[in-house]
């Protein structure tokens, strides 16, 4: 349990490595304010602690919108993987480590794959209970949020978002420049990336 010594105090912490909760308040003597900021590492090829099972079987957050994140995150990262292979790979650089620069990134997406069509879950260990009742709920939103999906899907054509599946080309460009100054800029990348060539 924490304490705090007065009001304006607060707890920094990294949640995903702290197993923590929080009891709701209910009243309050003043206005109170809760927020968290969540970062990801820029360096794509760091570990990934981004757990999408969290987000649909816990904080139960709508799928539809789960999903499209997870999948962009996952798109970013790959996208920055292989650029490094065609902006900053050397003609010297091993088959082995070429190979497995493009086999990580595969493996990466069909882990992403599987968690999104639910074949998985990457909840950590120290949650995963059957009985719990959190989960339990979180199960039978996801399939209530999958269900209004394929719906929608069913009702729009192929494509969920009911639109064209090109984006106009201003937008293109302004994604691509704007990952263009993530990716490019992370000297810590380059780094990592050259110690593995």
């Amino acid at each position: 349990t924490v304490n705090y010594a007065q009001a304006g105090y607060c707890i920094f912490m990294q949640g995903s490595k702290i197993l923590h909760s929080v009891t709701p308040v209910l009243a309050a003597r003043e206005p109170r304010i809760s927020f968290v900021q969540s970062f990801s590492n820029r360096n794509v090829f760091a570990p990934d602690r981004t757990r999408m099972s969290t987000f649909l079987l816990q904080a139960k957050d709508p799928a539809h919108i789960v999903l499209l994140e997870y999948a962009r995150h996952k798109a970013w990262r790959i996208m920055g993987q292989m650029r490094y292979i065609t902006d900053e790979a050397k003609f010297d650089a091993k088959r082995e480590e070429l190979a497995q620069l493009l086999a990580s990134a595969g493996e990466e997406l069909l882990h992403a794959r599987d968690l999104m069509l639910g074949k998985k879950n990457n909840l950590p260990g120290f949650i995963v209970n059957g009985k719990d009742r959190v989960l339990q709920e979180g199960l039978s939103q996801m399939d209530a949020d999958q269900r209004k999906m394929e719906k929608a899907r069913k009702s729009h054509g192929s494509n969920p978002a009911g639109g064209h599946r090109q984006q106009p080309e201003e937008q293109r460009n302004d994604h691509r420049s704007k990952n263009k100054d993530q990716v490019h800029n992370n000297q810590n990348t380059k780094k990592i990336a050259t110690s593995k060539l």
